[in-house]
């Protein structure tokens, strides 16, 4: 037995022992001497290197290793451990333009009448079945802002707009804006005659269209439009009055959801633009060549800036309307839609400017490493 286990720990004692008494290698120095003179240079062996020797070239390895990953690997775990305060994505370009932090400095504008409106706050909303994608997100909006509403189906009779001299409904929705247009002469009349007499405003969404039509004709009114549109930068009118909660200066830069834009246009000084923006590229769709056919419409220039939500002032029927180009899949239209409706019902539906944060203080201590909260953070909320 003791022969037999001398046998098989001779070959792992010669491997340790050459490891530990490696030959020596020289290599050639990296400055040699030009004339051929023997110069003054170094030798350097690996097996005279010492234990504190390699224990230092693996620390300064594993340091330079960390740095690297830290650097080029941001969702790395290595994050955790540095604190990093947080920064946002998004970039406040009014810093840098005084003209736009003027504009931001604006107050708010005030929707309240010094009229005695014999109104209800309420909101009436038609809608084209129950189960419209467009009319739920309609109601979930008002839901959510604790507004009273009435939802109607369009197409059927009125319901009752007045109740003992006093109108029910201080703003009306319109789902889509071209069964407005379409509705049957009675009912059209009744309806316009109750906005006249108890200044109540109109809302409309002209539906989204895939089909790229240039110059429609918007039925009654001298106001065109073109369906199908691609656009980019959104920004705001600063001049507008409906803007409350939401405020002009900055610009959404970038490809806005969906390519089925409706965009208005109009010469009349009725209107005013609420929302602009910047026509997308393919040059295929949006090009300046010249059409030849009168009964062809010319499509839209390239960089010119549409307006995507109008205003009707009510200079031409003595109603003001305001109407949308697409439907809430772009957020900002749900501020503009809060606003519209704080506009034309003469601040009876306006929701207050003051904002309360919740903070759950269980969760804010007790997270990842590099993103707990501080004492001094504590004080920069406070």
């Amino acid at each position: 037995m003791p022969s037999s286990v001398s046998s098989t720990q001779t070959p792992i004692v010669m491997l340790f022992e050459n490891i530990l008494q490696s030959k020596t290698h020289r290599y050639k120095p990296l400055n040699p001497s030009r004339n051929g003179s023997k110069g003054t240079a170094k030798w350097f062996r690996l097996d005279r290197l010492s234990i504190r020797e390699w224990l230092l070239i693996a620390v300064v390895f594993c340091i330079i290793s960390f740095l690297i990953f830290y650097q080029f690997i941001p969702n790395s775990s290595l994050h955790g451990f540095i604190r990093i305060p947080p920064k946002p994505k998004f970039k406040c370009y009014s810093n840098e333009d005084p003209f736009r932090s003027t504009v931001l400095r604006v107050s708010p504008n005030s929707h309240s009448s010094n009229f005695r409106l014999r109104l209800d706050a309420k909101v009436l909303v038609f809608v084209e079945t129950q189960y419209s994608k467009l009319g739920r997100q309609l109601i979930e909006i008002l839901e959510s802002s604790r507004m009273r509403f009435k939802v109607e189906i369009v197409g059927k009779s009125l319901p009752m707009l007045t109740n003992l001299e006093r109108g029910r409904f201080a703003v009306i929705i319109f789902e889509n804006f071209n069964k407005y247009l379409n509705m049957n002469k009675w009912n059209r009349e009744l309806l316009d005659k109750y906005c006249r007499e108890y200044s109540v405003g109109i809302i409309g969404i002209i539906q989204p269209n895939e089909e790229r039509k240039s110059g429609l004709q918007l039925r009654d009114f001298p106001l065109r439009v073109d369906t199908g549109v691609a656009i980019r930068d959104f920004r705001l009118n600063p001049l507008s009055p409906v803007l409350r909660m939401t405020r002009a200066g900055e610009v959404q830069f970038g490809p806005l959801p969906g390519n089925d834009w409706v965009v208005f246009y109009s010469n009349h000084t009725s209107y005013q633009p609420l929302g602009q923006a910047f026509i997308q590229y393919p040059k295929e769709l949006y090009t300046n060549e010249v059409v030849t056919d009168a009964n062809t419409p010319a499509p839209t220039p390239k960089r010119q800036l549409v307006t995507t939500a109008i205003q009707d002032h009510g200079l031409y029927d003595g109603i003001q309307r305001i109407l949308f180009g697409n439907g809430f899949t772009f957020w900002v239209n749900k501020l503009l839609l809060l606003d519209s409706i704080s506009f034309l019902s003469h601040g009876k539906l306006s929701l207050p400017l003051e904002r309360y944060l919740l903070i759950d203080i269980d969760d804010i201590f007790v997270g990842e490493k590099g993103t707990r909260m501080k004492r001094s953070d504590v004080f920069e909320l406070l």
